[in-house]
């Protein structure tokens, strides 16, 4: 190994470390609205009452469905879609509501004091969850067969307020209690 391949090595590694937790990145403008529509209060209100709405080692998915304004936003939007017969509806919907997600975990870092940039789990762990495919048509677990299992790497994240963790499962954030 030269002096220039070890050092081009060690800076891919620094790159990958400054990688942010989230994109969260939204314009000030962007916030700005969803401040009017009430979701940084709605955040605000889950993180300090989270103690009395999610019993203890429950978990509370930060999702668009989860507060009321996202929630009729989110209504609204498909509402819209359907209206006008959009193309690639779907598609366009789950466009929005990232750019929705975006706006909830913007404001549950902020009022949790967790820099999407600097954090880094306190713990990981690796579980192995069975699979059980949905049959069309069919929603009872008794009529579901076995499908395998898939791995889901949980990192969680130290938050501002006692016994409650900030966890990832690589696609959903949630706010969980110890």
């Amino acid at each position: 190994m030269t002096i220039e391949s070890f050092g081009e090595k060690n800076e891919e590694k620094d790159n990958e470390e400054e990688q942010p937790i989230a994109d969260i990145e939204l314009s000030p403008d962007n916030l700005e609205e969803w401040e009017k529509l009430g979701l940084d209060g709605e955040v605000g209100d889950l993180v300090l009452s989270f103690d009395e709405l999610v019993p203890q080692g429950e978990k509370f998915a930060l999702h668009t469905a989860n507060f009321e304004s996202t929630s009729r936003f989110m209504e609204k939007t498909e509402s819209e879609f359907d209206q006008f017969e959009a193309k690639n509806e779907k598609q366009k919907i789950k466009e929005v509501e990232d750019f929705v997600r975006k706006a909830i975990l913007n404001f549950a870092f902020k009022e949790l004091e967790i820099d999407a940039k600097t954090a880094k789990p306190i713990k990981e762990e690796t579980i192995e969850e069975k699979v059980y495919p949905v049959k069309s048509g069919e929603a009872g677990a008794a009529e579901q067969q076995f499908n395998g299992a898939r791995k889901i790497t949980y990192k969680y994240f130290a938050t501002n307020q006692p016994d409650t963790f900030l966890v990832f499962d690589g696609i959903d954030w949630y706010l969980q209690k110890r």
